[in-house]
């Protein structure tokens, strides 16, 4: 069987998979393209998107997705994702240039073309969409060490970087989308950053240099700052001399008894994208200045950003995370898979405690409690997804009022 070309060349797309979910599937969409043989499976930026009846049960997709797994495990290695038609007006407001993406490219491979009958998203800001390159730089930078033991993680990484590189070559013309390194694809990014920066003066970084020498290993660092367990390395200027310089993994292993990844920034893009794409954490106090100059100084986030950054992350687990890798985990790995969604909802639920407290009002939970070990490893997970979308809702709702987007 072909892997590559047009969706003929795998008919369980078309047939097995929308009849085994029968009426719960409103609508089957390929993101991407079938692998082609000259880029390793793990890298391919396929997925596909399914859109389902509000009250259906993931475990029924999950069954359904598993013959596909099972026949072609080198297939959409990173799961699909999954919404109701709700779930995925969240996911248009809070991740509008994705989302718009997925109306212009995305290819109907079953049921009704919704994408093109939902209202188009509101566009960000230019400010806004910039800074989020920013952020997923710097999250993406943290490829630059991963281990062949995480193979599926750099390659989730590596796809995340291949569509912002060929995105801002879209945009500008420049840059070339059959690249496959990731170096090439940071370098890219970085230069585009690098060219937009002049028109944000805002942003940039005028402070003193560290009295005491950078590190030895880090010539010409201007600060290392710490964000959970990340240690970000600041440098003047990021290019391809200078990731190939470095060797990146004898520098994890240097902080490895403090951290657990390393990651890479700007001045000038670590303050854009912590203003506004990590707001939460600069809220939150969550960058830690380990050494040198400090290159937040006087960054303060906006209550929007901020209740934007809270929304964002209980929408993204719902619609693309947890559906995914609930769908291509093993039955051995749900416990874990359930440990690492309830450890997230719980970072949800106290930085919405933390923003009531200090807007000085009650924190909100979700009704009921998650049921505990004694119940069924598929019922948990369903119970997971519940408050998730619990959450999303009401802080997509909260960042909505605040920002005078509800009579929109």
């Amino acid at each position: 069987m072909r892997l590559r070309g047009h969706t003929g060349d795998l008919p369980e797309l078309r047939t097995a998979l929308p009849a085994a979910l029968g009426d719960d599937l409103l609508a089957l969409y390929l993101d991407g393209s079938f692998p082609h043989p000259d880029i390793p499976p793990l890298a391919s930026d396929s997925r596909l998107w399914l859109f389902v009846q509000p009250n259906t049960q993931m475990q029924r997709v999950r069954e359904a997705f598993l013959p596909i797994r099972s026949t072609h495990p080198e297939l959409f290695r990173q799961g699909p994702a999954v919404a109701s038609v709700a779930d995925f007006a969240l996911y248009d407001l809070l991740f509008p240039d994705h989302s718009t993406r997925l109306r212009r490219e995305a290819q109907l491979l079953a049921g009704t073309d919704l994408l093109h009958q939902l209202p188009d998203p509101v566009p960000p800001e230019p400010i806004v969409r910039l800074a989020h390159i920013a952020g997923e730089t710097i999250r993406c930078s943290a490829l630059l060490t991963y281990s062949p033991a995480a193979t599926r993680d750099r390659a989730r990484l590596v796809q995340r970087l291949r569509w912002m590189a060929n995105q801002q070559a879209s945009l500008t013309q420049s840059g070339s989308k059959d690249q496959t390194s990731p170096l090439d694809f940071l370098t890219d990014l970085h230069a585009y950053l690098a060219a937009q920066s002049s028109h944000y003066p805002t942003y940039h970084w005028n402070g003193p240099l560290s009295s005491k020498a950078p590190p030895s290993h880090l010539p010409g660092a201007v600060a290392l700052v710490g964000l959970e367990r990340q240690l970000i390395i600041v440098m003047p200027e990021v290019d391809r001399p200078l990731l190939d310089r470095i060797d990146w993994n004898a520098v994890l292993d240097l902080v490895s008894d403090d951290f657990t990844g390393i990651m890479l920034a700007t001045p000038w893009q670590l303050r854009l994208a912590a203003s506004i794409d990590m707001a939460m954490e600069l809220y939150l106090r969550s960058f830690e200045l380990v050494w040198g100059s400090d290159v937040l100084g006087g960054c303060q986030p906006s209550e929007q950003h901020v209740l934007a950054n809270a929304a964002e992350l209980p929408v993204s687990v719902l619609v693309q995370q947890l559906p995914a890798d609930y769908v291509m985990s093993e039955e051995t790995e749900l416990g874990k898979l359930i440990h690492d969604a309830q450890n997230t909802l719980l970072k949800i639920q106290l930085r919405s405690e933390v923003i009531a407290r200090r807007k000085k009002i009650l924190p909100s939970r979700p009704p009921g409690r998650l049921p505990g070990q004694e119940t069924p490893l598929h019922e948990r997970v369903a119970a997971n997804l519940r408050h998730f979308r619990w959450w999303a809702e009401h802080l997509t709702a909260s960042w909505k009022e605040l920002d005078g987007m509800a009579e929109r």
